[in-house]
C-alpha cells in the first residue's frame, strides 16, 4: 500500500475513463483545482460511521466532460483516507463503478492537499 495524496489519487482515477446520481440535499464546496480538474467536497456528507468520518468528493475534468465521485472514510487520528467508492462517468454516456476493500486505496492526509481535506472533514 502506497499512500498518495486523496486528490491526486481522484485525478488519476479520472484520466482513463467515465456522476453518480445524487439526490438532492448536496452542498458542494468547491477546495482545489488541479490543471483542469475541479475538487469539491459535499460538505452534507460529512458524518463520523464506526470512528471514520465519511464524505463524499466529487472532481470535474473540465476538458475532457468527466465527472468522478468518490465515497471516502478518513481516519483522522492517523492522518489516512480511503475510498471506499468511486463512479466516473462521461458526457458520452460511459460509466465506470468501482468498490475499493479498506486499505486498497488508502491515501494520505498529512501533504498539502491532505491538510486541506483533513481541516475540512475532520474539523481541525
Amino acid at each position: 500500500m502506497i499512500a498518495r495524496p486523496i486528490l491526486a489519487a481522484a485525478a488519476l482515477a479520472l484520466l482513463p475513463g467515465p456522476a453518480m446520481a445524487q439526490a438532492g440535499g448536496e452542498n458542494w464546496r468547491e477546495i482545489h483545482t488541479q490543471g483542469n480538474i475541479i475538487f469539491s467536497i459535499d460538505m452534507n456528507s460529512i458524518k463520523t460511521v464506526d470512528g471514520l468520518r465519511r464524505f463524499r468528493v466529487r472532481a470535474v475534468q473540465t476538458d475532457a466532460a468527466k465527472t468522478g465521485y468518490f465515497d471516502n472514510a478518513a481516519n483522522c487520528a492517523a492522518k489516512t483516507v480511503d475510498t471506499l467508492y468511486a463512479e466516473i462517468s462521461g458526457t458520452d454516456g460511459s460509466m465506470r463503478k468501482q468498490a475499493f476493500k479498506p486499505g486498497e486505496s488508502r491515501n494520505s492526509l498529512d501533504d498539502d492537499e491532505g491538510k486541506l481535506v483533513y481541516s475540512i472533514v475532520c474539523g481541525q
